[in-house]
């Protein structure tokens, strides 16, 4: 009996105090982390949206070469939601949110929204950008995608239709700062 007795005040274990002590410091380091993580999140989130921005610039002057014809891209907004739409033709498309309109001789290949809730805004020097036919050149212009501090990343479009990407606010993995 008294062997048994010795055997359970020898085992090991963790104290309620002890146990209270791990749960505090595990709370104050994720207390500290969460702020990193969240900035870590819209960090990635903007380089997702610029990332889709350029490989849909990309692909619009992909489309001005393989189909031999102007391809535009052209940016709108309606209310809290910015949007580009891609369309060829001698018309004109617009985009307002989520909907895009065409007048006759135009017609729409991709319309891409950007809701309030991602925190995130286009920011264009151009409203209107044009890759030419056949050898998809392009108007000269600046885009991208920047959160409410204005940190983003920015596509340059040079007038042969390349597209050069570069980090508004700091350097990052792939991309040098502007």
């Amino acid at each position: 009996m008294r062997h048994k007795l010795r055997t359970l005040r020898n085992a090991a274990g963790f104290t309620l105090i002890e146990a209270c002590m791990a749960l505090g410091v595990t709370a104050t380091l994720a207390s500290q982390a969460l702020p990193a993580m969240s900035g870590l999140m819209q960090s990635q989130r903007t380089a997702a949206y610029a990332d889709r921005l350029a490989s849909d610039l990309r692909e619009a002057r992909t489309l001005s070469i393989h189909h031999n014809q102007p391809v535009q891209l052209s940016f709108g907004a309606k209310g809290n939601t910015q949007c580009y739409v891609i369309y060829t033709g001698n018309g004109t498309c617009t985009c307002s949110g989520a909907n895009t309109t065409c007048d006759a001789g135009a017609a729409a290949h991709k319309t891409v929204a950007l809701t309030d809730q991602t925190a995130l805004n286009y920011w264009n020097n151009k409203q209107r950008i044009t890759f030419s036919a056949s050898q998809g050149f392009g108007s000269m212009a600046s885009v991208g995608v920047l959160d409410a501090k204005g940190n983003g990343i920015k596509h340059v479009i040079a007038i042969t239709g390349r597209i050069r990407s570069c980090s508004v606010d700091r350097p990052r993995s792939h991309l040098p700062k502007c």
